[in-house]
């Protein structure tokens, strides 16, 4: 049995951030990295049922994959409707929901204590970011050999210029998933009051900001808001620590407005587009900047669907790449799949905060924390959603389905100290009215 779990945990391993160390240029340029990053973890794995030959999954449990089974549902139906432009390309995007039923189902298959979330996930994570600072430090070094590693990572493109994409060839592919990482350990440091958790978080916020990502930025900055609203309820009757908050607060916008002019300089990028975002939207309204080209695509996709409800093709034929959620989904999937998204993520994230106020009661902190931490990432992502759809990476959907799994898991498990609050209650007015 220890034999199985083990083989448990390193699969898991693999896919979680193992996987993050192979870089895009070693790979064939028939299938894109992206793409290849998904297939292996797929395979992988299937692969490890196959060994196994067996999987548990509880009825209660068996509910998360009504989404994806939804998403196969629709993706079927546009590869069938647009089946006269369709090319290989879009038959592979088939491969994004049956690969999130298999994770989710793997992930269920292991047993999410404490030692486990530690193990698994936050250890995980930690490796991820020191991963992702090695190639950061790559990309300022000069020497050779050094520099010759790091070209591996990267495509040489201008655009890319300055801006921190780790193994992954784009900025919102890592500044999305840094950003996720960021909110796990900023909500243990409110938590558990741990000091090492809040350096894991600054070193994940310095690489957010690295990437130069504008929506990653703006969901960063709701990211930030949102867990000072959060220490504050944790810190329900204790005002010396909520005047320290609030002053915090108050020095973090001064030094943000004091860093206005080092930012315009150090990151160019990212000053000059949170400024068109709030300064200057319509100006660039049919530009051929990517603020003009997101809504282009939705504007193009809007026009597209005449089916509505349901999508109309994957259309990759006509447009390669769409970036943002509302273009990519209502073309593809329609408002039906729009719907669904939402509910998905979004009961997550409200089930998340239910079950986390649960454990912190029961003074479960490890499990209070971790879903106060994925609560912060669906927080964080409708900016993201305005540029792209960072559930849907295929190079970090086994990361983000993973988180959602164990969130579950745990919210689940969190049912029992209601029950539990609900005996002693009904147990003291029994009591209460013996004694009357």
């Amino acid at each position: 049995m220890s034999r199985k779990i083990s083989l448990k945990n390193f699969v898991f391993d693999i896919n979680f951030f193992y996987l993050y160390l192979v870089p895009g240029a070693i790979i064939p340029s028939v299938i894109p990295w992206v793409s290849l990053k998904l297939l292996v973890s797929f395979l992988i794995v299937f692969a490890y049922f196959l060994v196994v030959k067996k999987f548990q999954l509880s009825v209660t449990r068996s509910t998360m994959l009504i989404f994806p089974l939804v998403m196969i549902l629709l993706t079927s139906f546009s590869l069938f409707y647009s089946m006269d432009v369709a090319i290989f390309d879009d038959i592979f995007e088939m491969l994004r929901p049956v690969s999130a039923i298999l994770f989710i189902v793997f992930v269920y298959q292991i047993k999410w204590d404490d030692r486990q979330i530690e193990n698994r996930v936050y250890k995980g994570c930690f490796y991820i970011i020191a991963i992702f600072f090695v190639l950061f430090f790559l990309e300022i070094v000069n020497f050779p050999v050094l520099g010759e590693i790091h070209e591996l990572y990267r495509r040489d493109k201008d655009a890319l210029g300055g801006k921190f994409v780790g193994p992954f060839f784009t900025t919102y592919i890592a500044g999305s998933l840094i950003l996720a990482i960021c909110s796990l350990y900023f909500a243990r440091f409110i938590i558990e009051k741990r000091f090492s958790f809040l350096v894991l978080a600054l070193m994940a916020s310095f690489l957010v900001v690295a990437t130069q990502s504008r929506s990653s930025f703006i969901a960063y900055a709701m990211l930030v808001c949102y867990f000072y609203l959060v220490a504050f309820l944790v810190n329900k009757g204790k005002p010396a620590v909520r005047l320290t908050l609030i002053v915090l607060f108050v020095i973090l916008l001064v030094c943000l407005y004091m860093a206005l002019d080092w930012a315009e300089t150090a990151l160019p990028y990212l000053y000059a587009g949170i400024k068109n975002y709030a300064f200057n939207f319509t100006d660039h309204i049919g530009s051929d900047n990517s603020l003009g080209k997101r809504i282009s695509q939705v504007m193009w996709s809007v026009s597209e669907n005449e089916l509505y409800i349901v999508g109309v093709g994957i259309l990759k034929a006509k447009i390669r790449l769409l970036e943002s959620w509302i273009a990519l989904y209502y073309v593809r999937y329609g408002l039906l799949g729009m719907l669904s998204y939402l509910m998905f993520w979004g009961c997550l994230g409200i089930y998340s905060v239910i079950g986390a106020r649960r454990f912190f009661k029961a003074g479960e902190l490890v499990k209070s924390s971790y879903l106060v931490g994925f609560s912060g990432i669906v927080v964080s992502l409708p900016p993201l959603l305005l540029s792209s759809v960072p559930t849907d990476f295929m190079p970090t959907l086994f990361t983000y389905y993973a988180f959602a799994t164990v969130s579950v898991v745990l919210c689940i498990e969190s049912s029992k100290y209601r029950k539990k609050q609900r005996r002693v209650t009904k147990s003291f007015a029994q009591d209460a009215g013996k004694l009357n």
